[in-house]
Order: C-alpha cells, then structure tokens, then sequence
C-alpha cells in the first residue's frame, strides 16, 4: 500500500465523497491537535478544510462526509477508538 505523505503532514484515512462515491478525500494529521480534511475536485482544484479538535472529532467529521473510511497505516492502524491494534 502506497502511503501518501504531504509535507509534515500525515495521511490517517481516505474515502470516496458520499455525494458521487466518486471524490477522493484524505484525512491529515497535521500534528498538535490540527487535521486536515482535503478533497480532489481534480487535478488543478483542492478543497480543504482545517480542524482544531480531537483525533476522535476529526474522524468522526470526516466518517460524516465519505461513505467507508479506510486507514491509513503500517504494520499497525489507528481505528476510530484510537487505540493501536495489529492487522
């Protein structure tokens, strides 16, 4: 799995919009509480909206926003509890 990475930011989910089930959107950690939700209108607009919450708010906003969340992560992801758990 390819995982994206903007500069000091890092990817934690991505989903389709669950408007068209079409739009790529990306939830970014963008560190000290601050996350990120962007979406790709296409190649040459972005959307983004910046969060001042919670892991656990951030996600829930962006699980509001796309039809099936799918983590980002390693040998381990970050569930929506926010607990780490092996794959």
């Amino acid at each position: 799995m390819k995982v994206y990475r903007n500069p000091g930011n890092y990817l934690i989910a991505k989903g389709y919009n669950s408007l068209d089930d079409v739009t790529p959107m990306y939830l970014w950690n963008c560190g000290n509480y601050k996350y990120e939700i962007t979406t790709w209108k296409n190649k040459n607009f972005t959307k983004n909206e910046m969060l001042d919450t919670s892991y656990e708010n951030a996600v829930e906003k962006f699980r509001m926003m796309v039809n099936t969340v799918n983590f980002v992560g390693g040998e381990y992801s970050i569930l929506d509890t926010g607990h780490r758990k092996k794959k």
